[in-house]
């Protein structure tokens, strides 16, 4: 690492604009552009995540001869259904959590007797 690398992992000014700071990006999806303001620290999330979206539109694009809204809507529902399979696992892992936590008598988190 460089010298100006390690001072700018160190650097406080820079910390607290992680911390506190919103940034304007411009994400390209599939050919259109999108401005957005986002906290400084999740700028490599929404890259990556623009990164996914670009691969996902490719595949569909490969696979289907539609039209560009069409895509769009197919791409915006493999999407919403990883979310909900998620969500579902996550509330199923809660309620699994809180179940073995009931059986070593401690409260779920969050929650006081």
């Amino acid at each position: 690492m460089t010298a100006m690398g390690c001072r700018l992992l160190h650097d406080p000014f820079l910390l607290m604009m992680k911390e506190q700071e919103n940034i304007s990006m411009n994400l390209n999806i599939d050919g259109e552009r999108i401005s957005l303001t986002v906290p400084f620290s999740s700028q490599e999330q929404i890259r990556e995540i623009e990164k996914e979206i670009n691969g996902l539109c490719k595949n569909l694009r490969k696979r289907y001869k539609t039209s560009d809204r069409t895509l769009m809507a197919m791409a915006a529902y493999q999407y919403a259904f990883y979310y909900t399979e998620l969500k579902t696992r996550y509330e199923e892992a809660l309620r699994r959590a809180n179940e073995c936590l009931e059986i070593l008598g401690e409260a779920p988190e969050g929650e006081s007797e």
